[in-house]
């Protein structure tokens, strides 16, 4: 069978949101009308071979078929199709050859041992969805294109030199742990000549394609136009993907009555293995647009295919063991992207019961768990200008068809709204944490660091609004130089725009991948900016989230309308330091908490209040710090959610410790309920003083001494400044941390 070859089919593409898959296709023909154009989750199709269809032999007979050539064995995916089709060839080894489209009349020509293979599809059928939401499902792309004034309106159609295809947000594919075919097994075209097969593991092979096409034929009453359409099925691959895209697609076209690695089916010699095919890759990219998924958008498609035998174009035989190339139109194309790794073995050769059945390397196509709105997809066909199609008047044009081409217009057509089901038995379960980091004492600049999880297997993220602690305000002069709207989704932000990063993980993606930058974004008529989160690299995605005050002061961010995609984590830190927005207000760190209201995509909203966590905080006072015997007020907590198990105080110079009973001459205060034990204070040098806690430590404590403990020199009685009191605490948990704390004076 002749073959469907792309001149150059590269796919790129543009996405929407965090991270979905679509699926992806070659150009159709025939920009006039697009029909039965349908895209929707489907039940699973499986015959065992990988393929959309299995050519069987029909019994041999003395003349071509009449009616419906039904009598051949069908195994065909008859609900993922474009229209009424076609998935077998009339192949005879008589001449003359018979070839047509449906059902066909008595011609009068001799045949022998006909193959054909027919679906049951009409035209306009609609898909047969499996709507659960969040569920690992098949996805079905379908369509043709039809041509006004053509004698056989689904044969005709300009020269497709480029589709576009918009799927639904939140379509993603685990595309990262699957098993990756190599562009050397791929053997994807580098010039005419080239139709190696493809070597790729079966492993990798990810759905199935067909697409029909338009090729010279014999004139006769069925074909009055000199052509005919054949529909060629496909296998789609994953392969390797490049390091700026978000995934990269293979597919293989293969004969229509042959498979490409398989023996022959049912005794039959005459199911061949084809020496060439054509194939072309997919690139899928991302735009950024929380509201557009995957775009898909071909590069200009070559319309010749190779022949690897019979007669070139122009009639001339070609040569023994030659290519020859014959000029096509494409206008019909159905995908099959696989959903559960489980419901699609394929083999080799179906009918051999030694030969272990493969499957994916992973589940991969998972749906959104929106059930709020209808999901619809948009096909766009770019037609060749009657000026630069390089068919070269291989096929006669029709009025309909020459006035599109002398036009150039392209087609757009919107597919069937697909409602998912189910919603409300998906759990949603998240988590929230968050801290503020660094110094916390008044006046100072900090830092955010927020958390969130949702479990696999829930409900997708939908909005998020979070409250800061008491106490942590906006610092106005660091906010000023903020991005403008249309910089941000353009990315073109200054760098000084930048206040933090944000990373986020997707299933089905490397945890390494989803990471940006978040920047300042004005908003008219607020004072706070909003947060512009720019994810980069292979997943590009922009969101914005606003940022005001509430009626208690406290700042309030808000995302809403977050896209349906299987966010597993999400990690938050703005940084601190002297270009920190955000900064301190009150005298030590405040006594508060982090309020998040986290909703899922259909409305189940789960709270949080947790408490503000502040580092370790003292406050020192030397009392009488003008005479030779002060006494020392220290007093404060360690870091929250700790409890102190023991602290050592270093002071400074000009200030010791004297040779007395040092439990006698302290005092300890202050301390948590559950320490029902005296604690124990020890000199250790003139320098260090040691306070051990007993039982289960406390979070705060107060010490006092006593007079005459203490003794200061004479030059440190001149001093007026405030040297530092060194504190190194150990925490009940192990862990150690040091304070440097500013002796006042009084």
């Amino acid at each position: 069978m002749n073959h469907f070859h792309p001149r150059r089919a590269r796919m790129r593409a543009a996405l929407a949101a965090v991270i979905a898959a679509t699926a992806v296709f070659p150009a159709a023909a025939g920009a006039a009308t697009i029909t039965d154009f349908k895209a929707g989750p489907v039940p699973s199709y499986n015959n065992g071979a990988g393929v959309p269809f299995i050519p069987a032999p029909a019994p041999a007979g003395p003349s071509a078929p009449t009616g419906n050539p039904g009598t051949a064995t069908i195994s065909a995916d008859t609900n993922c199709t474009y229209g009424e089709v076609q998935t077998g060839l009339f192949v005879t080894e008589s001449t003359p050859t018979w070839q047509g489209q449906g059902p066909a009349p008595a011609l009068g020509t001799t045949t022998s041992n006909v193959r054909a293979v027919y679906s049951t599809a009409g035209p306009d059928k609609p898909l047969t969805l499996s709507t659960q939401a969040g569920a690992y499902s098949d996805y079905c792309v379908a369509f043709r294109t039809t041509a006004a004034g053509h004698p056989h309106p689904s044969q005709g159609g300009e020269r497709a030199k480029q589709t576009i295809v918009e799927l639904p947000v939140g379509v993603a594919a685990a595309i990262d742990p699957q098993a990756k075919c190599s562009e050397a097994d791929f053997k994807r075209h580098r010039d005419p000549e080239d139709y190696a097969p493809n070597t790729c593991a079966r492993n990798t092979q990810v759905g199935t394609a067909m697409i029909r096409l338009r090729v010279p034929a014999p004139v006769t009453p069925l074909t009055p136009d000199g052509s005919t359409v054949r529909d060629s099925p496909g296998r789609v691959y994953a392969l390797e993907t490049p390091a700026n895209q978000a995934a990269r697609f293979g597919v293989v076209l293969l004969g229509g009555s042959r498979l490409v690695d398989g023996t022959a089916f049912g005794g039959n010699s005459n199911v061949q293995i084809p020496d060439r095919q054509t194939k072309f890759a997919i690139d899928v990219s991302q735009a950024g647009v929380a509201t557009i998924a995957l775009l898909n958008a071909t590069d200009d498609l070559g319309v010749f295919v190779p022949n690897s035998g019979g007669t070139q174009a122009n009639g001339a035989p070609c040569a023994p063991g030659a290519i020859c190339t014959i000029p096509i139109q494409l206008h019909g194309a159905a995908f099959r992207f696989w959903g559960e790794a489980s419901k699609h073995p394929h083999k080799a050769n179906p009918a051999d019961a030694a030969e272990a059945p493969t499957l994916m390397a992973t589940d991969f196509l998972r749906m959104p768990t929106t059930c709020q709105k209808d999901l619809t997809s948009k096909l766009t066909v770019v037609p060749y200008t009657a000026g630069d199609s390089p068919l070269r008047g291989a096929f006669a044009l029709y009025p309909g068809e020459k006035a599109q081409a002398e036009a150039a217009q392209s087609a757009v057509a919107t597919s069937n709204a697909v409602r998912l089901t189910g919603c409300e038995a998906l759990p949603f379960n998240p988590t929230f944490k968050a801290d503020l980091v660094g110094d916390t004492a008044k006046g100072n600049h900090v830092g955010l660091n927020i958390a969130i999880d949702v479990p696999e297997g829930n409900d997708d993220l939908g909005a998020t609004r979070i409250t800061l602690p008491d106490g942590v305000v906006s610092d106005l002069d660091n906010v000023k130089n903020s991005c403008l709207p249309a910089d941000f989704v353009a990315i073109k932000c200054a760098p000084e725009t930048i206040i933090g990063n944000v990373t986020a993980t997707l299933s089905g993606i490397d945890a390494d991948v989803v990471k940006g930058d978040i920047h300042m974004v004005r908003v008219e008529g607020q004072t706070l900016p909003a947060l512009g989160f720019n994810f980069k690299g292979r997943l590009p995605l922009r969101l914005s989230g606003m940022s005001q005050i509430d009626s208690n002061g406290r700042i309030v961010n808000t995302f809403v309308d977050l896209p349906s995609i299987p966010q597993r984590t999400l990690r938050v830190a703005l940084a601190g330091g002297p270009k920190s927005i955000l900064r301190i207000s009150t005298a030590r760190c405040a006594v508060s908490a982090f309020d998040a209201q986290l909703t899922s995509q259909n409305g189940k909203a789960v709270s949080f209040k947790q408490r503000t966590r502040c580092d370790a905080e003292f406050r020192a006072t030397l009392k009488r710090a003008d005479t030779s015997r002060p006494y020392l007020n220290f007093n404060g907590a360690g870091a929250t959610g700790k409890k102190i198990k023991s602290l050592r105080l270093t002071l400074p110079p000009g200030v010791t410790i004297r040779r007395f009973n040092t439990n006698k001459r302290t005092k300890v205060s202050a301390l948590e309920e559950t320490v029902t034990k005296n604690t124990s204070r020890r000199r250790i040098s003139k320098k260090l003083l040691r306070i051990s806690i007993p039982q289960t430590g406390s979070n705060g404590l107060k010490l006092l001494t006593r007079s005459k403990l203490l003794i200061t020199s004479k030059k440190f009685r001149k001093r007026d400044d405030s040297p530092n009191l060194l504190a190194r605490i150990v925490y009940t948990d192990g862990t150690k941390t040091e304070v440097r704390v500013p002796l006042e004076r009084d």
